[in-house]
């Protein structure tokens, strides 16, 4: 269950209804397991590679989660580190080595990079056969034609979110705060696909209060408190919200609000979950 006091000493103010992660993610890891089972009975072993780079925000705690997930599930883990300054190179490099190497079964790179490597040729070098999170242009095309293997994995935990609260998303206004390639955008084609109504909004967006306002859903997944914070005023009476990125005062939001996914205990579980399960699937050819 999740530990209110992880987010808040004053936790008895907030009426909405807590979005418990640790809950959801336990019923996919649940599915997860037997997908393992079958993989060990064919003497099948998982490997995990992660690639990581730098010292961006975020990423640090996502990999030790992943790291205690791996070890829970049974699954092997590479972790493959670089400094802030290691060449673009050399990264690509050894995400082709990860490529040709049998005994690796799926590849996630952490971001953010450092700013001098280019994304997108460090996702382009990523085979799509091992891409766990979605992010090579192969796949990501056969995603915004509803034909993707894997589903990234924050927005397909978002996703799982509101499906195990029943929270229906035909015909809602939504927000999305987060204009990524791995979270704001492809969250936006999920949603859309079931019907809603949705606002992806960004740094550059005019009047995001009002946005916000008008929404019966809110994403938000900045994850930096020193560039914004959700808070009370800008979200309406029984609206759903749902932090992925520690972005909202829930607090103050939880006196309003109808249901709230905390920053911690909240998405981030569940997000790891759908990880172990696309690695799985990915060792099941």
């Amino acid at each position: 269950m999740v530990d209110y006091d992880a987010f808040s000493k004053t936790h008895l103010t907030i009426h909405a209804k807590v979005m418990d992660g640790m809950e959801v993610a336990a019923l996919v890891n649940a599915e997860t397991a037997e997908g393992m089972k079958k993989l060990r009975s064919d003497g099948i072993s998982p490997v995990l590679a992660v690639v990581y780079a730098g010292s961006g925000y975020g990423s640090v705690p996502y990999l030790n989660a992943i790291k205690k997930a791996c070890a829970k599930m049974g699954i092997g883990i590479e972790e493959c580190t670089f400094s802030e300054k290691t060449p673009e190179k050399e990264i690509i490099s050894k995400v082709t080595e990860l490529n040709n190497n049998p005994l690796v079964n799926g590849i996630l790179v952490l971001f953010p990079l450092p700013e001098a490597v280019n994304g997108l040729s460090v996702t382009q070098a990523v085979s799509p056969s091992k891409d766990m999170d979605c992010i090579t242009p192969h796949n990501r095309g056969l995603f915004v034609l509803g034909k993707e293997r894997f589903a990234p994995c924050t927005p397909a935990a978002i996703m799982r979110m509101l499906d195990y609260y029943g929270i229906s998303l035909e015909g809602r206004d939504v927000v999305i705060i987060n204009r990524s390639d791995i979270v704001g955008k492809p969250l936006f084609q999920l949603m859309v696909a079931r019907g809603a109504t949705v606002t992806l909004c960004h740094s550059k967006t005019k009047n995001l209060k009002q946005h916000c306002l008008e929404a019966e859903i809110i994403v938000t997944a900045v994850g930096d408190r020193s560039k914004f914070v959700l808070t009370e005023n800008m979200v309406r009476e029984g609206a759903v919200v749902i932090d992925a990125g520690m972005d909202a005062d829930l607090d103050e939001i939880g006196r309003s609000a109808s249901y709230v996914a905390p920053g911690v205990g909240g998405i981030g579980p569940v997000t790891v979950a759908m990880l172990m399960k696309n690695v799985v699937a990915a060792s099941s050819v």
